[in-house]
């Protein structure tokens, strides 16, 4: 008979868990990516954290997911952020992602006194 210890829900050691959140990070990427607000949320509530949400944001904001750019933009609350999804959403030419941006961009300093501008929407 072996000695061996069969693994319970009480005895996960520190590798399983990494692998964990290595996991769970890549479906967020994956999800941001695809433009899939319900899945982040899900992933949020099974443990990815909310530091992954700014690469998150540029992904949705690089492929134009304009509703998963503005959940993610909540989360993130970055200026900084914000501005470099700005930049490659318009890059792109994704007009409603840009939109979405613009918008809380705006909502930012109205509530703001800094001195960051708000950039130029761009042409209908």
């Amino acid at each position: 008979m072996s000695d061996r210890k069969t693994p319970d829900s009480n005895d996960i050691d520190e590798s399983t868990l990494d692998r964990k959140q290595d996991a769970l990070k890549v479906a967020f990427g994956w999800a941001a990516s695809d433009g899939d607000t319900d899945m982040l949320r899900e992933l949020l509530t099974a443990g990815a954290k909310e530091e992954w949400c700014g690469g998150a944001l540029l992904r949705a904001s690089e492929n134009g997911h304009a509703e998963t750019a503005k959940f993610l933009l909540a989360t993130v609350d970055s200026m900084g952020m914000a501005m470099c999804a700005f930049r490659l959403a318009a890059a792109k030419e994704h007009i409603d992602t840009v939109k979405v941006i613009v918008d809380w961009i705006g909502e930012k300093q109205k509530t703001s006194t800094s001195d960051v501008a708000v950039p130029p929407a761009p042409p209908a």
